[in-house]
């Protein structure tokens, strides 16, 4: 846009020059006239001046005229940081998960009560996983003083799938163990015998009572 103000700036000062040398040498060859070379002068001036207004003006509005706002270009180094950020979390996430279900296999090896409290303290943790490994390790630690526990937590919990895992493996641990149901199998092999019965007891007879006949004399 200034570059066009430039240009008519020029166009109007050659015109003008034009006009002031064509007016000399019409005067030059006219002495008895009344020379006209003012009012052209005069002329071109107030066209030069207009046109010098006219882009002062244009100037002027296009300085005032608001620049349209910048865009907001998000760094890749910052979008890179966060990522970053973001995968670190759900590495240490994961590691944590990983290492409370490694808990869990150790304690469910044992058979101790403070294994049992920490494998039923599991069942209500923040991660799906980690309360579907606890269910399973109370499964494997078999022991019905889990049973009331895990019947607990299935009636806290709101995951339909969760609370049928945990009313499946309190149904299982309340199953007879294989040691129970050989000692039972046992029972119901051996041969009923009946119960001992009581000796006789011996009998004295009495002698039979004398009549007067019997009896010797005196």
């Amino acid at each position: 846009m200034r570059t066009k103000v430039v240009l008519l700036c020029l166009c109007a000062g050659v015109v003008g020059l034009a006009a002031v040398i064509c007016a000399k040498h019409q005067s030059s060859k006219l002495p008895g006239e009344v020379p006209a070379a003012p009012v052209a002068k005069s002329v071109s001036a107030a066209a030069a001046t207009n046109t010098t207004a006219n882009a002062m003006a244009t100037d002027t509005q296009a300085v005032t005229e608001p620049s349209p706002a910048p865009e907001v270009v998000t760094s890749p180094v910052a979008a890179n940081s966060a990522e970053v950020e973001v995968a670190n979390a759900s590495d240490q996430h994961a590691a944590a998960v990983q290492e409370k279900v490694s808990k869990l296999q150790e304690w469910e090896a044992n058979a101790d009560a403070q294994s049992l409290k920490n494998i039923l303290a599991e069942l209500t943790d923040s991660d799906k996983e980690v309360r579907s490994a606890a269910i399973a390790a109370a499964v494997q630690f078999d022991s019905r003083d889990a049973i009331p526990v895990l019947k607990a937590t299935a009636d806290k919990t709101t995951d339909s799938a969760e609370k049928k895992a945990l009313l499946d493996a309190a149904e299982f641990i309340a199953l007879p163990s294989i040691t129970e149901v050989r000692a039972l199998k046992d029972q119901q092999l051996q041969p009923t015998q009946p119960p001992p019965q009581a000796d006789p007891q011996p009998t004295t007879e009495l002698p039979p009572p004398q009549t007067p006949a019997d009896q010797p004399p005196q």
